[in-house]
């Protein structure tokens, strides 16, 4: 299978993710590293954010995609981006329970935290 993989080209892995966003997992780094691909991964299903390279779990353009569909999301995120007010605003807006993955800092901001009540009334506890 290992063979396979290697040989894969971007057109496959791109429609592998475009059909399932969490094969992601089964690719090789080299696809888990690829923006587009991991894009693609997190539009499909915002769960593949899991899977995606560390430098893509820090970029907040594709965390951005992945917590307007789905705020606990945020959970795979990098510590940075929990502590980046704007994506944290539009996680808990999505889902307040996301709070609860935001950094220290954020969880006692009161806007965030309004924002998140608002969104489900037991994110604070």
């Amino acid at each position: 299978m290992k063979d396979n993989q290697e040989k894969m080209t971007f057109e496959e892995a791109l429609q592998r993710v475009q059909e399932d966003g969490r094969q992601l997992a089964s690719l090789n780094p080299e696809f888990q590293n690829n923006f587009d691909i991991v894009m693609a991964a997190v539009q499909q299903n915002v769960w593949a954010l899991e899977f995606a390279s560390e430098r893509l779990q820090d970029d907040p353009e594709i965390v951005m995609a992945a917590v307007k569909k789905n705020g606990v999301a945020i959970f795979y995120a990098s510590r940075r981006l929990q502590d980046n007010p704007e994506i944290v605003m539009a996680a808990v807006k999505e889902d307040g329970r996301a709070l609860e993955f935001a950094s220290e800092r954020l969880k006692d901001d009161p806007e965030i935290v309004m924002a998140a009540v608002k969104k489900n009334g037991v994110a604070i506890f």
